[in-house]
């Protein structure tokens, strides 16, 4: 699962690809915690987890927490979205 992210301090941001592979979105619908890595391996730059109620999808990138519905993560994952 990939997405695109904002790194950098203020005025000077730059556009990143970064993401969890499947493994370790299959890890975190296991409800394991993993992390949001940059594609081109500079680091971790946050981390992704099941929420409490296991309806959601939970991640947090560059302290911005963000909350996606399972739903909509299992249809990307069958090729629907």
């Amino acid at each position: 699962m990939l997405v695109t992210i904002s790194v950098g301090s203020a005025g000077q941001q730059e556009q990143e690809r970064g993401g969890c592979g499947k493994g370790d979105i299959d890890a975190v619908l296991d409800g394991e915690k993993r992390d949001v890595r940059l594609l081109d391996g500079r680091g971790r730059v946050g981390f992704a987890k099941l929420s409490a109620s296991g309806r959601a999808l939970n991640f947090t990138i560059a302290s911005v927490y963000y909350t996606v519905p399972l739903r909509s993560v299992l249809a990307v994952l069958d090729g629907f979205r």
